[in-house]
């Protein structure tokens, strides 16, 4: 059972409160789920609720905060793990709460039936897809049998049969009697399985009720970000030429091209004898299941791998040789992963540093970093350390970071990931405008809006193959 009573949570340095007066209660066997836009103080919450706010983070709580039962959690970033393969990931904690190698080992089996990991137990963790690694962090939570369950965000970077079948299973998991606190900025794959929701807006829960009571609640809701799939399906792009595009570039040139291109790891194919060709100025999107290949498809583009066998043109040069700056001296790549990708102490430190390496003057770098930082909204943030911004604004630096070199060709790895429904608008927004410009641009989404609305072309991978 989880109840929140008058909640008010302050952090340190901050001058207002991140949540004020939240009242929540979710009986045992129930799920809730807390939908918002981004930074509307989601993560805050369910890391108050497991313990984390008070104790990593020295945030001040007033009122009641009651859990009964041992917590397992899936952070926001999901992406932290302890050992170097799935088994060991998730014998780890079974071997400290049980001590028992039979019910370690069947507990192991039954988590890698339930989330269609069995087939990865040997790998490496760092050569998952990430929605692979997804599902790991999600079994690690469940590993040693928590009997209230706090998720943040479980089901992103999942493919849709992946996010189905997970969801039915949180479901199956509340059904045998855990307490399960979710939170979302969309609804998709939740209204289905879900007891109560919790609208969350600044810090304060403007509604609660039914997953069908909050169809009232839907048009509000869609104006502050949260994305509801199941009650506004997507319109398909209409047909015709985009009068934005430019037409200044030689539509026979190819932005990309594999030939026989094999790609490994642990002797298991990612890529398998890929040909493709990709026209210099179109928008490209990459779908597929999770483990499909497609971010080693974006990587090898880059140069951060290199090919087993076959050869990789990048704007019409062969990168089989070249290093990365290279590789990418008019490209750019965006990780999946913010938190892969920025390293500075400060966001114009961050967007400056490629500028510097590529040797752009001092005059040059302040107008670059400048213009982008208030074309994304971001230059209120200038002087902040990124770490102390939400995961949401790491994306936008992130992808800053590439955008102000103005490269030729983007290469952007699940773009949208964590983004509400305006931070996805905005998004759109700035690929069309790039695309307008003659940019090149593949990336890879599970975001079936994303693909209709920007993308020229849509590649679909399965097995690392790509299907005709």
């Amino acid at each position: 059972m989880i109840r929140l009573e008058n909640l008010t949570v302050s952090y340190p340095l901050k001058q207002e409160p991140v949540l004020h007066g939240i009242d929540l209660v979710l009986p045992v066997g129930h799920i809730g789920l807390v939908v918002g836009g981004n930074d509307c103080g989601k993560t805050t919450l369910l890391n108050t609720v497991s313990g984390i706010s008070a104790t990593m983070y020295n945030a001040v709580l007033q009122g009641e905060c009651r859990v009964e039962g041992k917590i397992g959690a899936v952070l926001q970033d999901s992406d932290l793990f302890l050992m170097p393969t799935v088994l060991e990931e998730l014998e780890f904690p079974l071997y400290h709460y049980w001590q028992n190698r039979k019910m370690v080992e069947e507990r192991v089996a039954w988590l890698g039936d339930k989330l269609n990991l069995n087939y990865l137990m040997k790998r490496s963790i760092h050569t998952l897809s990430g929605g692979e690694r997804q599902r790991v962090a999600l079994a690690a939570a469940l590993a040693a049998d928590a009997e209230v369950l706090i998720l943040d965000e479980p089901l992103a970077q999942l493919d849709s049969l992946s996010a189905k079948r997970t969801a039915a299973f949180i479901r199956e998991l509340a059904d045998s009697g855990k307490t399960i606190l979710l939170a979302s900025t969309n609804t998709q794959f939740f209204h289905c399985i879900t007891d109560s929701y919790f609208w969350l807006d600044h810090g304060k829960i403007l509604w609660s009720g039914s997953p069908g009571s909050f169809l009232t609640q839907c048009p509000s809701a869609r104006l502050k970000g949260v994305d509801i799939y199941e009650y506004e399906p997507v319109k398909p792009k209409a047909e015709g030429k985009d009068s934005s595009r430019s037409d200044d570039y030689d539509k026979g040139d190819e932005v990309l091209h594999y030939s026989d291109v094999s790609y490994a790891y642990d002797s298991i194919f990612a890529l398998n004898m890929i040909n493709l060709k990709i026209e210099r100025g179109t928008t490209t999107a990459i779908v597929g299941e999770n483990g499909s290949g497609k971010t080693t498809f974006l990587k090898l583009a880059a140069a951060i791998l290199k090919p087993d066998s076959g050869k990789i043109a990048v704007l019409g040069k062969d990168i089989s040789k070249l290093d990365i700056a290279e590789a990418t001296a008019d490209s750019g790549f965006l990780f999946q992963n913010p938190d892969h990708q920025i390293f500075q102490s400060q966001v114009d430190k961050e967007l400056a540093w490629g500028l510097k390496k590529r040797g752009f003057s001092d005059t040059e770098v302040r107008v670059r970093v400048n213009s982008w930082l208030q074309k994304l909204g971001l230059e209120k943030y200038a002087l902040d350390h990124p770490y102390a911004l939400s995961k949401t604004f790491r994306q936008w630096i992130a992808l800053a970071g590439v955008l102000v070199r103005e490269p030729s060709l983007l290469l952007l790895d699940e773009p949208t990931f964590g983004m509400d429904t305006v931070s996805t608008a905005r998004f759109a927004a700035l690929v069309k405008e790039a695309a307008g410009q003659g940019k090149s641009i593949v990336m890879i989404t599970h975001n079936d809006a994303i693909a209709n609305i920007c993308a020229d072309r849509v590649i679909k991978m399965e097995k690392g193959r790509v299907l005709p």
